[in-house]
């Protein structure tokens, strides 16, 4: 681990010439592949991985290769990680977060984008939440692009697997609770999100708009005012 942690390329080679197993885990929890990453050394995981290391082995902890990528914001590491065999819907062991959470909850938009378009699914749970309470409830930055970015990639705000089915309300209340939702982050919901008549009636009718904050309905009554004008069908 020490000429990984330092470095050192030439003897890497030369243990991995013999024979040396590259997946296991050392005093520090690392695997060797995991060292590399830590210590930010794009080099040196090219060379483990070109030389077999499992890309989806864990650390002691149970995070995997590319978890450690997205929590020391090693981009380049992270391309290369993507662009080979590496899973990405393996959870961590402690959290039950996989790399997509780890994205979302660091507010890094960019891994965000790069995890969906490499499969991330975006519609996955989360300790009972959809994708979409996910990311309001970790109070993350870039909360809205990240948001719009999992709806472009399939997330629904009405059916998203969890503990049970998210809904509007389920959202807002969440995010009302942990954060303050502001209005323009219920005008981005609303703007999504509105199909038909039947929804605009129950967005109008939630207990947590009308009781809770009477310049939240309003901005919904606006949004919904615009939507009908350009959309006289809902």
């Amino acid at each position: 681990m020490d000429a990984i942690k330092v470095g050192d390329l030439e003897k890497v080679r030369s243990f991995i010439n013999e024979k040396m197993d590259l997946d296991f885990n050392g005093e520090d929890g690392y695997t060797p592949l995991i060292c590399a990453i830590i210590h930010n050394n794009l080099n040196m995981v090219a060379l483990l991985i070109e030389n077999g290391a499992d890309q989806n082995y864990r650390s002691a902890i149970g995070y995997t290769p590319i978890m450690y990528s997205i929590i020391y914001k090693n981009e380049n590491i992270l391309n290369l990680l993507l662009d080979s065999s590496v899973e990405l819907h393996i959870n961590s062991q402690v959290h039950e977060a996989n790399a997509l959470v780890l994205a979302i909850r660091d507010g890094n938009i960019s891994f965000v984008r790069k995890l969906l378009a490499h499969g991330s699914d975006p519609c996955f749970s989360f300790n009972g939440k959809s994708s979409l309470e996910v990311v309001v409830d970790s109070c993350c930055e870039n909360m809205e692009e990240i948001l719009q970015l999992l709806i472009a990639f399939g997330a629904d705000p009405w059916k998203c697997p969890a503990s049970s089915d998210a809904n509007i309300e389920d959202i807002l209340d969440s995010a009302r609770g942990r954060v303050g939702l502001l209005a323009r982050q219920v005008s981005l919901y609303v703007r999504k999100i509105l199909p038909n008549e039947n929804v605009v009636s129950e967005i109008r009718a939630l207990p947590l708009l009308k009781h809770r904050d009477k310049e939240l309905l309003v901005n919904v009554d606006l949004v919904l005012a615009e939507r009908s004008a350009k959309y006289p069908t809902i």
